[in-house]
Protein backbone atom coordinates (compact mmCIF):
# COMPACT_ATOMS: atom_id res chain seq x y z
CA UNK A 1 0.00 0.00 0.00
CA UNK A 2 2.80 2.31 0.85
CA UNK A 3 4.32 1.45 -2.27
CA UNK A 4 1.26 2.46 -4.44
CA UNK A 5 0.94 5.74 -2.31
CA UNK A 6 4.68 6.89 -2.90
CA UNK A 7 4.57 5.94 -6.98
CA UNK A 8 1.19 7.86 -7.26
CA UNK A 9 2.70 10.96 -4.94
CA UNK A 10 5.54 10.49 -7.68
CA UNK A 11 3.78 10.57 -10.48
CA UNK A 12 1.12 13.84 -9.49
CA UNK A 13 4.71 15.33 -8.87
CA UNK A 14 6.09 14.67 -12.08
CA UNK A 15 3.30 15.94 -13.81
CA UNK A 16 3.09 18.81 -12.10
CA UNK A 17 7.05 19.80 -13.01
CA UNK A 18 6.43 18.27 -16.69
CA UNK A 19 3.27 21.04 -16.99
CA UNK A 20 4.57 24.49 -16.94
CA UNK A 21 2.45 27.75 -18.11
CA UNK A 22 3.88 29.55 -20.68
CA UNK A 23 4.02 32.95 -19.56
CA UNK A 24 1.41 35.11 -16.84
CA UNK A 25 -1.57 36.88 -18.09
CA UNK A 26 -1.38 40.15 -18.65
CA UNK A 27 -3.58 42.31 -15.50
CA UNK A 28 -6.93 43.69 -16.87
CA UNK A 29 -6.81 47.62 -16.71
CA UNK A 30 -9.01 49.50 -15.07
CA UNK A 31 -11.72 51.30 -17.29
CA UNK A 32 -13.40 53.93 -14.91
CA UNK A 33 -14.49 55.56 -17.90
CA UNK A 34 -16.14 52.91 -19.63
CA UNK A 35 -13.81 52.68 -22.86
CA UNK A 36 -15.37 50.51 -25.38
CA UNK A 37 -11.74 49.50 -26.58
CA UNK A 38 -10.28 48.58 -22.63
CA UNK A 39 -13.92 46.68 -22.61
CA UNK A 40 -13.23 44.52 -25.51
CA UNK A 41 -9.34 44.11 -24.51
CA UNK A 42 -11.03 42.62 -20.98
CA UNK A 43 -13.23 40.88 -22.75
CA UNK A 44 -10.35 39.05 -24.63
CA UNK A 45 -8.52 38.72 -21.91
CA UNK A 46 -11.20 37.11 -20.09
CA UNK A 47 -11.07 34.22 -22.72
CA UNK A 48 -7.05 33.56 -21.94
CA UNK A 49 -6.12 30.20 -21.66
CA UNK A 50 -2.93 29.66 -21.00
CA UNK A 51 -0.70 27.07 -22.96
CA UNK A 52 1.61 24.60 -21.86
CA UNK A 53 5.30 25.35 -22.88
CA UNK A 54 5.93 22.40 -24.13
CA UNK A 55 2.87 22.55 -26.19
CA UNK A 56 3.76 25.86 -27.44
CA UNK A 57 7.04 24.52 -28.34
CA UNK A 58 8.88 27.90 -29.02
CA UNK A 59 10.65 29.56 -25.75
CA UNK A 60 8.36 32.71 -24.82
CA UNK A 61 10.66 35.67 -24.26
CA UNK A 62 11.64 36.85 -20.85
CA UNK A 63 9.15 38.69 -19.12
CA UNK A 64 6.42 38.91 -21.75
CA UNK A 65 2.93 38.12 -20.79
CA UNK A 66 -0.28 36.63 -22.84
CA UNK A 67 -2.51 39.10 -23.52
CA UNK A 68 -4.67 36.81 -26.18
CA UNK A 69 -5.02 33.16 -27.00
CA UNK A 70 -6.95 31.24 -29.92
CA UNK A 71 -7.61 27.91 -30.53
CA UNK A 72 -7.17 25.74 -34.07
CA UNK A 73 -9.68 26.46 -36.13
CA UNK A 74 -10.40 26.39 -39.98
CA UNK A 75 -6.91 25.61 -41.14
CA UNK A 76 -5.29 27.58 -38.63
CA UNK A 77 -3.00 27.21 -35.66
CA UNK A 78 -3.58 28.01 -32.26
CA UNK A 79 -2.05 31.08 -31.28
CA UNK A 80 -0.89 32.83 -28.17
CA UNK A 81 -0.15 36.54 -28.16
CA UNK A 82 2.36 38.57 -25.69
CA UNK A 83 3.68 41.98 -24.66
CA UNK A 84 6.67 42.38 -23.53
CA UNK A 85 8.52 46.29 -22.30
CA UNK A 86 11.32 45.72 -24.21
CA UNK A 87 12.12 47.27 -27.55
CA UNK A 88 11.26 45.72 -30.75
CA UNK A 89 14.68 45.38 -31.39
CA UNK A 90 15.68 43.30 -28.41
CA UNK A 91 12.71 40.90 -28.57
CA UNK A 92 13.96 40.09 -32.47
CA UNK A 93 17.49 39.77 -31.20
CA UNK A 94 16.38 37.17 -28.89
CA UNK A 95 14.88 35.19 -31.31
CA UNK A 96 17.22 34.97 -34.18
CA UNK A 97 19.26 33.72 -31.83
CA UNK A 98 16.22 31.26 -30.43
CA UNK A 99 14.80 29.90 -33.97
CA UNK A 100 18.34 29.94 -35.74
CA UNK A 101 17.21 27.43 -38.27
CA UNK A 102 14.01 29.33 -39.12
CA UNK A 103 13.64 31.86 -41.91
CA UNK A 104 13.12 35.53 -41.07
CA UNK A 105 11.59 38.40 -42.88
CA UNK A 106 10.91 41.95 -42.19
CA UNK A 107 7.02 42.43 -44.05
CA UNK A 108 6.15 46.13 -43.20
CA UNK A 109 7.44 46.52 -39.65
CA UNK A 110 6.61 42.99 -38.37
CA UNK A 111 9.46 40.89 -38.26
CA UNK A 112 8.51 37.50 -38.61
CA UNK A 113 10.32 33.69 -38.62
CA UNK A 114 8.70 30.77 -39.90
CA UNK A 115 9.47 27.39 -40.73
CA UNK A 116 8.07 25.44 -44.12
CA UNK A 117 6.50 27.47 -46.39
CA UNK A 118 5.92 31.52 -46.08
CA UNK A 119 2.19 31.78 -47.33
CA UNK A 120 1.29 28.83 -45.07
CA UNK A 121 2.91 31.36 -41.95
CA UNK A 122 1.45 34.40 -42.68
CA UNK A 123 -1.98 32.82 -42.80
CA UNK A 124 -1.47 31.18 -39.66
CA UNK A 125 -1.69 27.87 -40.96
CA UNK A 126 2.83 27.25 -40.41
CA UNK A 127 4.50 27.47 -37.21
CA UNK A 128 5.33 31.82 -37.03
CA UNK A 129 6.92 34.26 -34.68
CA UNK A 130 5.38 37.66 -35.54
CA UNK A 131 6.94 41.04 -33.54
CA UNK A 132 5.61 44.09 -33.54
CA UNK A 133 5.31 47.38 -32.23
CA UNK A 134 2.88 47.17 -28.86
CA UNK A 135 1.31 50.70 -29.89
CA UNK A 136 -1.96 49.91 -30.65
CA UNK A 137 -1.96 47.57 -27.23
CA UNK A 138 -0.94 50.66 -25.07
CA UNK A 139 -4.48 50.58 -23.89
CA UNK A 140 -4.00 46.97 -22.33
CA UNK A 141 -0.80 47.36 -21.09
CA UNK A 142 0.60 51.34 -20.94
CA UNK A 143 4.17 50.20 -20.54
CA UNK A 144 4.50 47.65 -23.60
CA UNK A 145 6.83 48.34 -26.19
CA UNK A 146 6.44 44.60 -28.40
CA UNK A 147 3.60 42.63 -29.28
CA UNK A 148 4.49 38.87 -30.06
CA UNK A 149 2.38 36.22 -31.75
CA UNK A 150 3.15 33.10 -31.96
CA UNK A 151 1.38 30.32 -33.56
CA UNK A 152 2.67 26.94 -33.20
CA UNK A 153 1.43 23.14 -34.27
CA UNK A 154 1.10 21.50 -30.82
CA UNK A 155 1.07 18.05 -32.42
CA UNK A 156 5.04 19.16 -33.53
Amino acid sequence: MKTLISFSLFLLFSLQVLAQPYASKIDAPGNPNNDAEIALGIQILGGVTIPDVKEVGITPYPGAKIFQTTIAQSGMLPTVRLLSTDEVGAVTEFYKKELADWKSKDFYGIYTFFKGDEMKAMMMQGPVVQIESADKFKNLMPSAKSAITIGYNSSE
